[in-house]
């Protein structure tokens, strides 16, 4: 999946997002692997990822993964939130198909669905707060409302 060149506009928020390289490895040296680069960031970008996408805000994703910061995605919400590493594991992904994966959000009582569903309220949730609360039919779900206890 690819957010490479993606745009969105509504009169509830808006999305612009950098896709610093490929997800294809095209070349392995020294069992690591290249991947080409799509766009080059803008300063505001590299501040904020220097800034805050390091072990300082996110020391549970160091712990897990060794790394000090850098992790995929990063979203900066608007002044207010930041997210780094995804909320719920890409691993857990593995060995599904489109298919599995859209049965599970259809069905999303356990497992992966309820992995998705959830992370898919807690930034709906942070896009409620963002916006003022609107749509109210979509910030004032249960849901939504019960994943605002989530967020600091």
């Amino acid at each position: 999946m690819s957010f490479y060149g993606a745009r969105y506009s509504s009169p509830y928020i808006s999305l612009s997002t950098t896709e610093f390289n490929s997800n294809v490895c095209t070349k392995v040296v020294n069992g690591i692997c290249s991947y080409p680069v799509l766009q080059r960031g803008r300063s505001a970008n590299l501040h904020l990822i220097s800034t805050y996408d390091v072990a300082k805000y996110f020391p549970a994703a160091e712990e897990a993964s060794g790394a000090e910061g850098g992790w995929i995605p990063f979203v900066y919400w608007g002044g207010k939130y930041v997210e780094s590493g995804g909320l719920y594991s890409p691993k857990q992904l593995e060995g599904f198909t489109y298919a599995d994966i859209e049965k599970a959000l259809k069905y999303p009582s356990i497992g992966l669905g309820q992995s998705i569903l959830q992370a898919s309220n807690i930034d709906t949730s942070i896009i409620c707060q963002l916006d003022g609360g609107k749509p109210s039919t979509v910030c004032e779900s249960p849901p939504v409302r019960a994943s605002e206890g989530k967020l600091p």
